[in-house]
């Protein structure tokens, strides 16, 4: 009875994992992960569609330093800004990293390092700034922060579709919700497509490019 809920377990989470694949275009290359961390989606992605070329950023060493062999692609230390170093916040009690400090008396050893921080037209344009992007972000709050920073990125035309995790309420003072994600992305001519992935205080949300004849 309990391999096959570890069974069923598993196939959940694959299915969440590559959800944003049944999205993706056929000419789809290249996955941006923004905030890699150690869920590992992008394996179970490449599983899936093998021929993904693979770029992302953990700014957490930590979490670099764990999964940085077994990426498939080029992982570097940084975050994702408006400048050029940013302050990150690392939790020792949940292994957890957030530019923000989180409400509620949870998180514990609170450590701050300054790092180096790219904007996202930056970080694909040292990608090699190929067509026909996924792009994934989970990074606890900064989601709209780093949007901000690839508005020629995403006016480009090049990325076929957008993953982040999405809150209704802020996870801290000055983290984003839904809500800012959404119409920063419509003004960008993106639209939403799907929520999944419900874990009550934050789940997943997919955006595509809005179709032209209805722009």
């Amino acid at each position: 009875m309990g391999e096959m809920h570890s069974d069923k377990m598993k196939r959940h989470r694959t299915k969440m994992s590559t959800m944003v694949l049944k999205y993706a275009r056929s000419d789809t290359t290249t996955l941006y992960s923004i905030g890699a961390g150690p869920k590992e989606e992008w394996f179970a992605m490449l599983k899936k569609r093998p021929s993904l070329k693979v770029f992302g950023c953990e700014p957490d060493p930590r979490t670099y330093a764990q999964i940085e062999e077994a990426f498939p692609g080029t992982l570097w230390p940084v975050a994702i800004a408006k400048t050029p170093e940013a302050a990150l916040n690392l939790f020792g009690s949940y292994q957890e990293t957030s530019r923000f400090v989180p409400r509620g008396g949870c998180y514990t050893n609170r450590e701050t390092l300054t790092i180096e921080a790219w904007t996202l037209d930056e970080f694909d344009v040292r990608c090699g700034a190929p067509n026909g992007i996924i792009l994934w972000m989970d990074i606890e709050g900064m989601e709209l922060e780093a949007l901000q920073t690839g508005t020629t990125l995403l006016m480009s035309g090049r990325v076929h579709v957008i993953n982040v995790e999405a809150r209704s309420t802020p996870l801290a003072p000055g983290a984003c919700t839904e809500d800012d994600v959404t119409q920063l992305l419509e003004r960008c001519g993106y639209d939403l497509k799907k929520r999944y992935n419900n874990q009550h205080t934050h789940w997943d949300v997919i955006y595509m490019p809005r179709a032209k004849d209805s722009q």
